[in-house]
């Protein structure tokens, strides 16, 4: 793991009922963008499955698997420096990171793709996930879309800053929700279990 807070943040997304990203959102992105942005439509259209664990037949498709929000291939050219998806790095920043689904995460899907976020039918999703965190200029939905814009464009020297500022925002939302969750009281069934 990248970073020590990757557990953290997987128990985060599913505590706030993460889901994959809608995936008619990626076929309609991948056409509307002539294949830079989403997924190529495939057949049977699949539901947006929920993070957790899941049991039979749907065990291996539906594994949760780590994922940079920003192509981890485009992130290490924004940063402007090697290393691999395992080593620490700017482009392995806690805040580009998320969990995926292994079928949403596949090398045909979102492996190294841009994800198409849509704003008003996946709200709750996107929030589970940190996008609506604000930083500074803007809330990190909007530095994801400016950063995919001047990554297509080329636009590297205009890419660098967004996508520090979209992995500050998430990140300290990440913190928030933890420093939340811990804050929290316990439960009763907690409570007695720690009396022993």
């Amino acid at each position: 793991m990248q970073h020590p807070a990757v557990g953290w943040l997987y128990a985060i997304e599913r505590r706030g009922n993460a889901k994959e990203f809608l995936w008619q959102a990626q076929f309609a992105g991948f056409k509307d963008t002539g294949g830079k942005v989403g997924v190529k439509p495939f057949d049977p259209l699949p539901c947006e499955a929920p993070l957790g664990r899941a049991d039979g037949k749907d065990a291996q498709a539906l594994y949760p698997e780590k994922q940079h929000i920003v192509p981890f291939t485009f992130a290490r050219q924004i940063v402007g420096k090697g290393g691999t998806r395992a080593t620490a790095s700017p482009a392995n920043a806690i805040g580009n990171l998320t969990w995926l689904t292994h079928q949403q995460n596949g090398l045909d899907a979102l492996a190294d793709r841009w994800t198409v976020m849509d704003r008003e039918r996946d709200a709750e999703n996107l929030k589970a996930r940190g996008m609506f965190s604000r930083s500074v200029t803007d809330d990190a939905l909007a530095l994801y879309e400016e950063i995919r814009m001047a990554v297509l464009n080329q636009e590297q020297a205009k890419a660098q800053p967004l996508f520090e500022s979209f992995c500050n925002a998430r990140a300290s939302w990440i913190v928030e929700q933890m420093r939340n969750w811990l804050e929290e009281p316990l439960s009763d069934e907690a409570s007695e279990w720690l009396r022993g």
